[in-house]
């Protein structure tokens, strides 16, 4: 875990360390007349955010006189990362509709009589959160 971040004078990162790792006292040492300093860091938590709008960014770092901290951004999607990530979401289902399907056939095969009691309502559930994201009705 990242504690204290080791900066020069135009405040570029030079170094990451666990303080408690990297040095004996488990303090970084003052590096006064160097154009260097050690300075705390801090991890700032990741946002909630609903994943099907936004998504989140690359994590940016900020330099102060007093520390440095990491955020990652939230951002919306942009369209074509809402048309993906819908897709994405559908292809997720995939596996479980090739078993329906599977099954579906072995009992045309078999001559069995199919009808929407045949299947249970959680799979029916299923097969509706997938017509959903296409923008289709329930079944």
């Amino acid at each position: 875990m990242i504690t204290h971040v080791l900066v020069n004078d135009a405040d570029e990162i030079l170094k990451r360390v666990d303080a408690a790792k990297e040095f004996r006292t488990g303090v970084p040492p003052v590096l006064n007349g160097k154009g260097m300093k050690w300075l705390p860091f801090v991890d700032e938590p990741r946002a909630d955010y609903d994943e099907d709008t936004h998504t989140h960014g690359e994590p940016v770092e900020t330099v102060t006189a007093t520390e440095v901290t990491r955020s990652i951004p939230i951002r919306v999607r942009t369209a074509g990362e809402l048309q993906d990530h819908k897709f994405q979401k559908i292809e997720a289902t995939d596996r479980l509709i090739t078993r329906i399907i599977e099954d579906i056939m072995v009992a045309i095969a078999q001559g069995d009589t199919l009808t929407r009691d045949t299947f249970p309502a959680p799979l029916w559930a299923k097969i509706n959160k997938r017509r959903a994201l296409r923008g289709q009705e329930d079944v």
